[in-house]
């Protein structure tokens, strides 16, 4: 049995994920909760607060305008975050 070593070293915490989905009709979801824009701008900027490397996770229905989805990226990059992961089906 080969067991790893302790260390006095400090791990800094996980980056903090958001998982935003945006549905057909333009409804934007956050911990299952329906979100405006203005909204989902207000949660970007505390989650920088919190933590600068915070990523979003944004998953966009195939039928869903290109707007909305810029709309999402703008208010991240707004807040300071720029990790976005675009989450699509295997």
């Amino acid at each position: 049995l080969n067991l790893p070593q302790m260390t006095d070293e400090i791990l800094p915490p996980p980056a903090k994920s958001i998982a935003v989905n945006i549905k057909d009709n333009g409804e934007v979801v956050v911990n299952n909760q329906v979100v405006t824009f203005e909204q989902l701008g207000i949660m970007f900027q505390e989650a920088a607060k919190e933590n600068a490397k915070t990523s979003i996770e944004l998953r966009a229905d195939s039928d869903t305008r290109y707007d909305n989805v810029a709309q999402v990226m703008s208010r991240a990059s707004e807040a300071g975050l720029s990790d976005i992961a675009f989450v699509s089906k295997d």
